[in-house]
Formats: structure tokens, C-alpha cells, sequence
């Protein structure tokens, strides 16, 4: 479960914002499938290490008949290896740690932990790429701060500390993005998703293989982990293909506050499926939380609006 989305290299397209709205909408319902779909692969028996190497895997299935595309071959072969890499690493890495998250926390909490990502964005931003948040953006990323805690309640005598391990996703997502914005432009969308595929199933499979547990291999022999599993390639596919339409068709300043209806979604299949109810405290930090990321997406709107101004 991707926590923060990325948007994908864009083209000079006809705009139709409402596809574009539409796929946005669809994106909130298929990221929280997925993270239901990784919580039931939990339940069966099956960890976060070795999900993640066979959905590396079967999103690969899935790619490899595209490089009999002569452009996407030339696409691989072109492509900045050593960002792609970093992309992979981050991107992977925080993946991982979110997979993990949701096999011991309801999906709307892991779902409201992923969406600090645009703060530590920000912070991240003022080394890296030279910019200057405003006093609304700190007071923004304040919020969210408090919010935050309100929903880890590190105070509590029942602290679960796998929300450090989520917090920690979040962070790791961060970088993502940064390495994303540095990206070179000869890097296709298509490169960037078949290496982090590849690189994904390489590692993960190795760790699998390596550290499995008798237990998980039990339960690959039953049918319904590997329709848990299909179903997750099949979300992570049409995740990407959802957001090229959305960020293709739409302006990016239109739709990205529409990913907050994830949350939504996440709490209505946990409470569905699970029987998963956050706590008062965890509900108003969810809230500021979400006002935190929508003010850092309009302050964000109208720098670039004054920007293209100047």
C-alpha cells in the first residue's frame, strides 16, 4: 500500500476533469482494498516480507509482455539506473513497513499514519530542494503533528509501538517523493514502474526464501492466500493505470485532495470485515491529520499559482 500516491509523468493531453475526477475517486477505493487484501493474506498466515516479494512478483507477471513494445524496452535500456535504484529502495522499503503495520492495526489507522507523508515532505524539501515553507505551512505541519500523536497515544498504557514502524512508512514515502521530484526526465513511467517491480521481487524473494517460517509456507498451499495475492497485483496495476488518467485528464491542484476519502473507504471495510473501531482520540486525530494535508495541498496550490504569475 503505496502510501502517498505518485503522480506520473505527464503529457499534453486533452484535459476532461471528470474521467479525471472518476479515476481519482476509484484510486480511494482500490488503495484500501489492497491493504484489506494484505490484512486477510496476515490472517491466513502469511508475513509482510514474503507478501511483499509475491506481489512483487505477479505485478512483474503482469509486465513483462509490455517490453515486446520495442518503445518500452528503449525505455529500460535509457532509463537513469541509479535513481531508479533510490526510488526503488524508499518506495520498497515504506511499503514494507506498511505492509507490517497492517497485520496488528485497524486499516483506517495505518490508512491516517500514511497520510503524514506530505509533512515530512515538506521539512524534507528545505534541505533537499531548496524551499522555504511560510508560517501557514509550519502551522499546517503542526497539526498534523499533534494529530498524530493523538492517534499513536505513545502515552497509553496499551501503546502499540508498530505506529513508530507505520510513522516510520510515512517517512520513507517522503524520501520517495523527493527522489521522484529529481527524477530525471528520461525516466518513463513505465521504466519506473518495471524496475520497482523487478527490484521488488529480487530482494523480497531472496529475504523470503531465506526467512520464511514454516507456517507461511503452509499457508501458500492454501487457495484463497493466492486469490488474496492475484488480488493484490491486479489493484497495484490498476492503481497506476487509474492514476495516469486522473493526473493526466485533471490538474493535480483539483483532485489531490479527493485521496483523503481513502479514509472513508479504510474505515468502512475494517469496520465491515474486522469489526475495527478507532477510539475517540485516534477519530480527532485522523481529523487533524486530514485538515493538516488538505491546507498544505491549497497553501501548495496557490504558491504555484503565484508562481506561474511572476
Amino acid at each position: 500500500m503505496s502510501a502517498a500516491v505518485e503522480a506520473p509523468p505527464r503529457t499534453e493531453v486533452t484535459r476532461r476533469p471528470a474521467i479525471g475526477i472518476a479515476a481519482m475517486l476509484g484510486t480511494t477505493l482500490v488503495v484500501p482494498l489492497t491493504g484489506l487484501s494484505v490484512k486477510l493474506l496476515h490472517d491466513v498466515g502469511l508475513g509482510a516480507i514474503m507478501t511483499m516479494a509475491l506481489r512483487s512478483g505477479g505485478v512483474l507477471v503482469i509486465f513483462l509482455p509490455l517490453l515486446l513494445i520495442e518503445r518500452n524496452r528503449h525505455a529500460l535500456v535509457t532509463a537513469h539506473k541509479r535513481a531508479h535504484l533510490w526510488h526503488a529502495f524508499f518506495g520498497l522499503s515504506s511499503m514494507a513497513c506498511f505492509y507490517y503495520g497492517l497485520g496488528y492495526l485497524p486499516l483506517v489507522v495505518v490508512t491516517s499514519i500514511n497520510f503524514t507523508t506530505p509533512i515530512f515532505v515538506m521539512l524534507m524539501a528545505i534541505p533537499l530542494l531548496k524551499e522555504t515553507p511560510d508560517r501557514f505551512s509550519w502551522i499546517a505541519a503542526g497539526v498534523g503533528f499533534c494529530g498524530t500523536l493523538l492517534v499513536l497515544n505513545p502515552t497509553a498504557a496499551d501503546f502499540n509501538a508498530v505506529g513508530l514502524v507505520i510513522l516510520t512508512g510515512a517517512l520513507l514515502t517522503g524520501c520517495m517523493i523527493i527522489v521522484i521530484r529529481k527524477m530525471p526526465a528520461n525516466s518513463t513511467h513505465f521504466a519506473v514502474l518495471f524496475y520497482y517491480a523487478a527490484l521488488g521481487a529480487l530482494v523480497f524473494g531472496i529475504i523470503a526464501v531465506l526467512t520464511a517460517t514454516p507456517e507461511e509456507w503452509a499457508a501458500l498451499r492454501q487457495p484463497v492466500a493466492w486469490l488474496y495475492l492475484a488480488g493484490i497485483a491486479f489493484f497495484a496495476c490498476t492503481l497506476q493505470f487509474l492514476l495516469t488518467l486522473a493526473y493526466r485528464l485533471s490538474m493535480s491542484s483539483s483532485i489531490a485532495a479527493l485521496d483523503y476519502l481513502r479514509l472513508i473507504w479504510a474505515g468502512g471495510l475494517g469496520y465491515l470485515v474486522f469489526g475495527e473501531l478507532p477510539g475517540p482520540l485516534a477519530v480527532v486525530g485522523m481529523v487533524l491529520i486530514i485538515a493538516s494535508g488538505i491546507a498544505l495541498i491549497i497553501r501548495q496550490r496557490a504558491q504555484a499559482r503565484r508562481g506561474s504569475a511572476r
